[in-house]
């Protein structure tokens, strides 16, 4: 008798610290590492638009921020006043999905919380149009037993840098393509 109670015991020991257990917020950064010694691309803003979804409310101000650190940060690019047939216009477009779901019962559930989020840059001239997209996703899941535990969420700095990588990877993705080659830092 004492032995099943000392199990039963150990189990709801191990569940309860295994649900109250947090697992890691780790997010991997995708980073514009300086590419260009000088600027090999010229361009203007023109506009900057929310796609159909935008479930984050990122503001179009956000991303033109962060898009303006990442493109400077490469050196290849620099931002001009007037624009001529040398000078690309940039449109950009945003968007993010946020997908909650849960199961379970009272002894188990599980919940889940993913985010989605891509950024389209055009960049053209009379001469030619380049499209570049990034997209970057988070996903976390947590699960709770006999109700103890939290629900699967996405923190703020997490949100913040899988947007950063989006608008990084569609910036990695310009650098080579215009540059010809592949990316490595210059030294």
């Amino acid at each position: 008798m004492k032995k099943v109670s000392l199990i039963a015991f150990s189990s709801i020991c191990f569940l309860l610290l295994n649900s109250c257990s947090q697992k890691p917020n780790l997010v991997l950064n995708v980073n514009v590492n300086q590419s260009c010694k000088e600027p090999i691309v010229f361009y203007q803003f023109d506009y900057i638009a929310k796609g159909e979804f935008n479930h984050l409310n990122f503001e179009e101000s956000t991303i033109k921020s962060l898009l303006k650190t990442a493109l400077e940060t490469s050196g290849c690019f620099k931002e001009e006043a007037i624009l001529d047939d040398n000078v690309y216009s940039l449109e950009v477009l945003f968007g993010s999905i946020n997908n909650q779901k849960a199961q379970g019962n009272f002894l188990s559930s599980s919940s889940q919380n993913e985010a989605i989020i891509e950024v389209k840059l055009a960049f053209h001239n009379p001469n030619k149009t380049r499209i570049f997209s990034g997209k970057s996703t988070l996903e976390k899941q947590n699960t709770k037993y006999l109700g103890i535990g939290k629900s699967a969420t996405l923190t703020s700095n997490q949100i913040q840098q899988t947007l950063t990588n989006a608008i990084n990877v569609s910036v990695n993705e310009a650098i080579q393509s215009f540059w010809g080659k592949p990316l490595k830092p210059f030294k």
